[in-house]
């Protein structure tokens, strides 16, 4: 027959483990259950990043003024610049 004190002892080394896993798998589903929004979040900033990279894109490039020169708000030094760097 077993010793009552190592059932007891046994118990509460399977309840520690019972509890810790509990706690892992709640806090794990919270991380799942904001992964969507956090995920949708990030896309949204990319998004907006993209959108700021295509209004630089404008300004870069040469447009025609009114009698048809191209002109940009850079000057030839800072376009070649610009362009080395990419």
């Amino acid at each position: 027959m077993a010793d009552p004190l190592s059932i007891a002892g046994s118990v509460v080394g399977i309840t520690t483990a019972g509890v810790q896993a509990s706690v892992k798998l709640y806090a794990l589903a919270e991380k799942v259950a904001t992964a969507s929004q956090m995920i949708t979040n990030i896309a949204d900033d990319i998004s907006s990043t993209c959108a700021i990279f295509n209004q630089v894109r404008e300004l870069i490039i040469p447009q025609p003024d009114a009698q048809g020169v191209l002109k940009s708000v850079f000057n030839s030094i800072a376009l070649k610049d610009i362009s080395d760097a990419l």
